[in-house]
């Protein structure tokens, strides 16, 4: 069973905003630079519904936000001793969790980053003794996520330069300790024998923010439209945006359909192969939300992930006129048709579409069973749209026979031994996978 990780994500909001005027820059305008709304934002596209936001007591506004907002609040009564003692806090909390440590003034870091940082660290052999941090260049950045261990290692820190001090300490050279020290990530091999940090050198310029002024503000705001920086998904990635979704995401299906569609598409030699797998894991992204496919659709598009896969995860409820056209199947609405697809679009998505039919829970069901007419019996109203999807299901099941050399059942149950499937195998350090 694929688990949820142990992260406790810590928004820092207790700084004093003295230079970003009138502020508090967590606010929403003209007041602040809405820091507060675009991290928790972030954060929630991720399924990281809960953070724990640290507040300055003198800023009752804030800490209202904070509520308003659905994070879990902690209310540093000492914010004058600096940015270390609101960690200091958040770490006494810590119940064998990892922490991923966000100030607030990093809120533009893309949603790909923070995400790209997480499956890094949980990657990681022996991760509760390490630390991942990011990087930008030579220049390290936002956000660190420290494991269970070491966070309790860290709450004893006495020393100076605040969490990147007690971090640098861990280094296993003294070149490395001063690197991190100064925020530089440590020339030559990585990583370094005997260190406890490891390091993730993204594309993306928006991890070394830092917004203390408007002028900054206006600055990283420059960055962030002139970055050539493109995010990008991955299977390993994906994997973890479905782990990081929570248990009432159905991972046991999402797997199956994942290897069952990846099976599909091995067996007509599709080229899409990353995307199928991909589009698979994450198409019930948002079971449970009203008009999941849709809402699914979107958050891939708000991370900022590709539209083509966005629409293997969103078409795999109703097919689009589109593709009802390449299945010959006479369009529901007489629309014309435009924004054509892509070969790669069309068979992930089909692969997808037809794996989540033939796949209830994690069990291979016929598609007769699957859209038995007894699950109108309490909703009558839902007969018609049944009744279209089963007609669309028969039609794609015809499509792939015919290009198939075996059944499609036996397709997809046929274990295959593409990495990606291992991978299935591999996900969060136990045996996971299709059912099927």
């Amino acid at each position: 069973m694929l688990l949820r990780p142990k992260i406790l994500v810590v928004i820092l909001a207790a700084g004093s905003s003295v230079r970003f005027k009138p502020g508090p820059k967590a606010l929403p305008p003209p007041k602040g630079a809405d820091l507060l709304n675009l991290t928790v934002k972030s954060l929630r596209l991720l399924g990281l519904n809960s953070p724990l936001a640290v507040a300055n007591p003198a800023q009752g506004e804030v800490i209202g936000l904070i509520r308003e907002l659905g994070c879990r609040e902690l209310v540093n009564p000492n914010p004058e001793r600096g940015m270390f003692s609101s960690i200091r806090l958040v770490f006494a909390q810590s119940q064998g969790e990892a922490a991923l440590i966000l100030p607030v003034d990093a809120a533009l870091v893309s949603v790909d980053s923070i995400l790209s940082v997480i499956d890094h660290f949980l990657g990681l052999p022996q991760r509760d003794d390490l630390a991942a941090l990011p990087a930008y260049g030579r220049d390290l950045g936002h956000p660190p996520i420290i494991g269970s261990k070491l966070v309790k290692e860290l709450l004893a820190y006495e020393g100076q330069g605040g969490l990147r001090g007690a971090l640098a300490q861990r280094g296993g050279t003294e070149a490395e300790t001063q690197s991190v020290g100064l925020a530089r990530l440590p020339e030559g091999p990585l990583p370094i024998e005997n260190s406890r940090l490891r390091y993730l050198p993204l594309d993306d310029p928006l991890v070394l923010t830092d917004i203390d002024t408007r002028e900054d503000l206006e600055r990283f705001n420059q960055i962030k439209k002139n970055s050539v920086f493109v995010p990008k998904p991955t299977p390993r990635k994906a994997l973890t945006l479905l782990a990081l979704a929570g248990v009432e995401r159905k991972f046991d299906h999402s797997l199956a359909v994942a290897a069952g569609a990846l099976r599909l598409a091995r067996a007509i030699k599709s080229s899409a192969l990353e995307l199928t797998f991909m589009g698979g894991l994450l198409h019930d992204l948002a079971h449970g939300d009203k008009g999941h496919a849709d809402r699914a659709m979107e958050r891939v598009l708000e991370i900022g992930w590709p539209k083509e896969l966005a629409t293997v995860v969103g078409r795999h409820t109703e097919l689009s006129e589109n593709l009802r056209a390449v299945l010959k199947l006479i369009p529901r609405t007489g629309e014309k048709l435009n924004d054509p697809l892509t070969a790669d679009e069309i068979e992930a998505t089909f692969c997808v579409h037809l794996a989540d039919k033939y796949i209830k829970g994690p069990k291979l069901v016929d598609l007769e069973t699957r859209f038995n007419p007894d699950w109108a019996l309490e909703r009558p109203e839902a007969k018609p749209y049944i009744a279209q999807r089963r007609e669309d299901a028969l039609a794609l099941d015809l499509w792939f026979k015919r290009r198939l050399n075996d059944p499609v059942e036996k397709i997809l149950t046929t274990p295959s031994d593409s990495p990606l499937e291992g991978l299935l195998a591999m996900a969060n350090g136990g045996p996971v996978g299709p059912l099927i």
